[in-house]
């Protein structure tokens, strides 16, 4: 399969993917609470009301919403029409990352088939056709495994810096983002074992500084995002327990 078939098939893939977010956006009869409140956060932003906004959920990170906003504000258009278009962008990037991901671990026909069920997954479709915040944080937390995965495999320490800055935006958009502190370290104590085993050389050292790097443009964007919020009334941390937020009822 030559360079030109590939992306056919994978262009092919995302049009099938495309289709069925935008099928089941006009199958959709009523917007669910959620996305009710999103989207009323959103326009409390784009009229510069963030204390109004934060009084919604002020418990859960705003880079969904506020995102909504600002481009609402800036470009005129509503902050619905703005998340559905959003959510489908990211939802075809999920795609075209799922390929890019399996390629670079396993091959390219476990890639199509990854970017495949990326496409179909009934849960992805649905997150992509809403107004939620989900596809937006799972787009961020994949696009950050990968990169950190890239990194380690085609030994460029400095991108872990992209990864850090990428593994913040998703932690800010959901609390699940956090769990990238976490996979990370143990990707590179499984690699480090691997690459032993297979008596292949391994810079600790440039692993080691690579992590820290991740983690401090980590924490560089995270802590500055939560002190915002939190002068207009957010109590959201990026180590709060999810529990919290599975017991709220907007």
């Amino acid at each position: 399969m030559n360079r030109k078939q590939t992306f056919l098939i994978i262009l092919s893939i995302c049009i099938l993917g495309f289709i069925l977010r935008l099928v089941y956006i006009q199958l959709q009869d009523c917007i669910d609470q959620d996305s009710i409140g999103y989207m009323i956060m959103a326009k409390h932003i784009a009229n510069g009301n963030i204390a109004e906004a934060v009084k919604i959920r002020p418990e859960m990170p705003f880079l969904y919403p506020y995102t909504l906003g600002i481009l609402s504000r800036i470009s005129g258009f509503s902050v619905e029409l703005l998340g559905w278009s959003i959510n489908m962008i990211l939802g075809v990037g999920i795609i075209v990352l799922g390929y890019f991901f399996a390629k670079l671990i396993f091959n390219k026909k476990v890639a199509i088939t990854a970017s495949l069920f990326c496409a179909v997954t009934p849960l992805i479709v649905s997150s992509s056709g809403s107004l939620m915040r989900d596809t937006m944080g799972l787009f961020l937390i994949v696009l950050t495994l990968y990169l950190a995965a890239l990194t380690l495999l085609k030994n460029s320490w400095y991108k872990w810096a992209f990864a850090g800055f990428f593994g913040a935006c998703s932690a800010m958009t959901r609390p699940d983002g956090i769990e990238t502190l976490v996979v990370i370290p143990i990707w590179i104590i499984v690699y480090c074992c691997v690459l032993r085993k297979k008596e292949k050389n391994i810079n600790i050292r440039n692993l080691i500084l690579g992590f820290l790097l991740f983690l401090i443009i980590f924490l560089v964007f995270a802590i500055p995002y939560e002190k915002y919020f939190h002068k207009y009334g957010s109590s959201y941390t990026i180590f709060l327990n999810e529990k919290l937020l599975d017991n709220y009822v907007l």
